[in-house]
């Protein structure tokens, strides 16, 4: 993953924004941002990602990394976030692990 420039923009499916949208080669980005993560904005980020599949296909890759920027995450979204391969990061770093999934 590291030197993969991807430029970000955000995109509408039936009237939802997604805030993080972008494909380099094989590899698309899809995220949210916050000032607080609790677990219900993860659920929100699935449940976009999964409308994407259904209404826009065209729109993902092979490879999918699903992301959240959070100024603040409770502890209970992070464990919600590990478990569903979401890459949760602050300004000052990574709060979970980098993990892109194969579609």
């Amino acid at each position: 993953m590291i030197g993969v420039e991807v430029a970000i923009e955000r995109i509408w499916v039936d009237g939802e924004e997604v805030n993080f949208y972008g494909v380099a080669g094989d590899l698309c980005v899809v995220g949210e941002a916050t000032v607080r993560l609790g677990p219900g904005l993860v659920d929100e980020l699935l449940s976009k990602i999964s409308d994407v599949r259904v209404k826009k296909p065209d729109l993902l890759r092979p490879r999918l990394l699903k992301v959240i920027y959070a100024d603040y995450a409770t502890p209970d979204a992070l464990e919600h976030a590990r478990k569903n391969n979401v890459w949760v990061l602050k300004r000052s770093g990574d709060l979970t692990p980098i993990e892109v999934e194969r579609l």
